[in-house]
């Protein structure tokens, strides 16, 4: 229990310190999407001896699929690289190689739809957007933000990842909440 403790105090107080942007995690991340969250994560026996024996023997290598939202004539918008979310994986896999956890990018998409770049989140557009993702993966979907929520750097929870800021700073922290 101890080691549970130490892992998670590790993981918070290592993700906390990083996001220097507006979170989009407000007071509506209420104790029914944490319980969700666990109910669905919980399950893995992997993950759990992970977190009792985070060793270099025991790393859990997480699928990503990523989905970066660019114009519709596919030319890009706002974030007009990819290099920099490559940078934030790197410095996320190096904060949390301390319990024995890292990601890999398994599929990588570019969404060419101009009315996903900066959706009203909870619209439509925005749910067509979510609607990309695959199964057994951490879905991130980068875009330019969103209209009702300007400002916001990203969103982490239960179904996934989504950035508009893939800095080495905001990146590891929305990662955190998911």
């Amino acid at each position: 229990m101890k080691k549970l403790l130490l892992l998670f105090s590790l993981l918070f107080l290592s993700i906390y310190g990083f996001s220097q942007n507006k979170c989009g995690v407000d007071a509506a991340f209420t104790e029914n999407q944490k319980k969700e969250f666990f109910k669905i994560h919980s399950k893995s026996a992997q993950l759990k001896s992970a977190a009792v024996n985070p060793s270099p023997s025991n790393i859990q290598s997480i699928p990503l699929s990523v989905y970066f939202v660019r114009n519709t004539d596919g030319s890009f918008s706002e974030n007009k690289s990819i290099d920099p979310f490559y940078k934030s994986i790197i410095e996320t896999n190096r904060i949390l190689s301390q319990i024995g956890i890292q990601f890999y990018i398994e599929n990588f998409t570019y969404l060419d739809n101009s009315a996903w770049l900066k959706p009203n989140r909870g619209d439509a557009n925005h749910t067509a957007l979510l609607a990309n993702k695959t199964a057994n993966t951490v879905n991130v979907w980068i875009n330019d933000g969103w209209a009702n929520f300007p400002g916001n750097s990203g969103f982490g929870g239960v179904s996934g990842v989504e950035l508009y800021d893939i800095t080495e700073a905001t990146v590891p922290h929305e990662f955190g909440h998911f």
